[in-house]
Formats: structure tokens, C-alpha cells, sequence
């Protein structure tokens, strides 16, 4: 996917703890959605990470949830549309430590 658009989610180093990112506005014109998280410095790290969106930045809607378990690596997840325009990470189920970032990717409709 040739990305034009880039949100980043939630970039948390030391994870021990359950978490929201914070809402981020995507743009009205945007196509082609794709979520990325990368894991790294795992200490027995495990944790459900998932990528959500909301109408009104209050009630929270999943739009898909990472294969990726535990432990160190990158997994893409592809987002089908429509997507509201406000979305966050969210990060439950943690259990030991780790770096997290997840990232919202899109290309704009001409």
C-alpha cells in the first residue's frame, strides 16, 4: 500500500499496564486503511492490542484486533471501511512489559 496518511496511535516504551491511545481525527478524504504494530524489548510480554473508532470520541467501536500475541514483531492488520473519522489503540490483556507503537496508515481520495 503505497501510504500517503499516517496517524500514530499510541507509542508507549516500558507497557505494563493496560491502555487507551488517545483519539486522533483522520481525514474526511482518506481510503485504504491499514493498522501497524511493532513490539519490541518483550520481557515475557503478552497483551491484546486492538485498533478502534468511535462517532462521537466517547463510545468506542473495534475495528479489528492484531494477530500478533506476544513477544517482539510487526503485524499489519487491514481495516475494511467505513471508518468513523475519530480513532484510538486500545491495549488489554497485558502481562509483563514491552515497547508498543500502533500506527493508522491511509492513502486520500482524489
Amino acid at each position: 500500500m503505497a501510504s500517503n496518511g499516517r496517524e500514530l496511535l499510541l507509542n508507549e516504551v516500558g507497557l505494563s499496564t493496560a491502555k487507551a491511545g488517545g483519539k486522533k481525527s483522520l481525514p474526511s478524504k482518506s481510503t485504504s486503511f491499514v493498522g501497524v504494530l511493532i513490539v519490541t524489548n518483550q520481557a515475557g510480554f503478552s497483551y491484546t492490542v486492538k485498533i478502534q473508532h468511535s462517532p462521537d470520541g466517547s463510545t468506542w467501536i473495534d475495528l479489528g484486533t492484531f494477530a500478533l500475541a506476544a513477544g517482539n514483531g510487526v503485524s499489519l492488520l487491514t481495516l475494511a471501511e467505513p471508518i468513523l473519522t475519530q480513532v484510538r489503540a486500545d491495549v488489554s490483556g497485558v502481562a509483563g512489559s514491552g515497547d508498543v507503537s500502533v500506527d493508522i496508515r491511509y492513502d486520500s481520495r482524489s
